[in-house]
């Protein structure tokens, strides 16, 4: 199993490697430590060529990952709190799950590098998810739910997305799907929050409390935005 060296730890082992950044009787730099640099960037450029951006991860590493929780089902066992069924039962669908999405999300990964199309192909396929989710949660519905939960996810995620890949994380290439995909599905995720809980607030308060007030508004001549 190979890890890329990312330019934090190669940072790091020239700081605490005695001939880094050392300097000879004359004032001038030790060519020892520019060699080093170089070599642990080339290293590092030929890891990731070799690997498309993935970075494998082996099924020990993943079974170690469930150590944590398996102390918690312990514990819970321990004190008879009813809770280490749930917990393995828990970790095992999020074993079976993230299996299948990593067999899902490797090819786009691997193929992703070379045809962005993909890339935006699955990130608009994910989009199409977290709009059925975000219409599934509130307790009401409306005409044309549907297109405006997908138009506001897809502002929403354009304009922090666009910001965040081009500004500030700035991956090479620009579509690298190892960081566009993940980003999104966290984005998502908020926007899911943000969305379905303001629709839900809105309709119920609406269909519930806000009725009379806003037949009396369109009583006095105010437009249907204007009373709600």
């Amino acid at each position: 199993m190979i890890f890329p060296l990312s330019p934090e730890i190669m940072f790091f082992m020239m700081m605490v490697n005695p001939i880094s950044g050392s300097q000879n009787h004359h004032g001038h730099e030790d060519p020892s430590s520019l060699d080093l640099l170089s070599q642990l960037h080339s290293v590092e450029t030929a890891m990731d060529a070799n690997n498309n951006g993935v970075v494998h991860v082996s099924p020990p590493v993943l079974i170690l990952s469930a150590v944590p929780l398996l102390c918690i089902a312990f514990v819970g066992h321990k004190f008879d709190l009813g809770l280490e069924n749930t917990l393995i039962v828990g970790i095992v669908r999020s074993f079976v799950q993230l299996m299948i999405l990593g067999l899902i999300l490797h090819p786009i990964f691997v193929m992703g590098m070379d045809w962005p199309w993909l890339v935006f192909l699955y990130v608009l396929f994910m989009m199409l998810i977290a709009t059925k989710e975000s219409m599934s949660r509130p307790k009401y519905t409306y005409q044309y739910q549907a297109p405006m939960t997908f138009l506001a996810l897809l502002l929403s995620i354009t304009a922090v997305g666009t910001f965040t890949f081009l500004c500030i994380i700035r991956p090479n290439p620009r579509w690298n799907p190892q960081y566009i995909i993940p980003i999104c599905g966290m984005l998502m995720g908020n926007c899911i929050n943000g969305v379905s809980l303001t629709v839900n607030i809105l309709s119920t308060q609406i269909m519930e409390g806000g009725r009379r007030e806003i037949e009396l508004y369109l009583s006095f001549g105010a437009s249907g935005w204007e009373s709600v």
